[in-house]
């Protein structure tokens, strides 16, 4: 995930960026993806999402991975603005 992340927060590839989004956040999903690849995914995913998108990442708050919830608050708060 970390090659792919860069990928899309550096739009390498705008005709892909669509379905390279949907892995990551398939990735963010599944229960088996590392701490430090959660923080990564949340990181490449931001520069394309919404403040829409916010809600789908507040169930990470309460993730064990200390990573995960690190990640998924620098996109809440990123995305609420100042």
């Amino acid at each position: 995930p970390y090659v792919l992340s860069a990928a899309l927060a550096l739009d390498a590839d705008p005709a892909a960026a669509p379905a390279w989004r949907a892995t990551l956040q398939g990735l963010l999903a599944l229960a088996d993806t590392p701490d430090a690849a959660r923080f990564e995914i949340c990181q490449g995913l931001l520069p394309k999402l919404a403040p829409g998108d916010r809600a789908g990442f507040a169930p990470l708050l309460a993730h064990a991975g200390p990573d995960t919830r690190v990640g998924a608050a620098l996109v809440i708060l990123t995305l609420a603005g100042p």
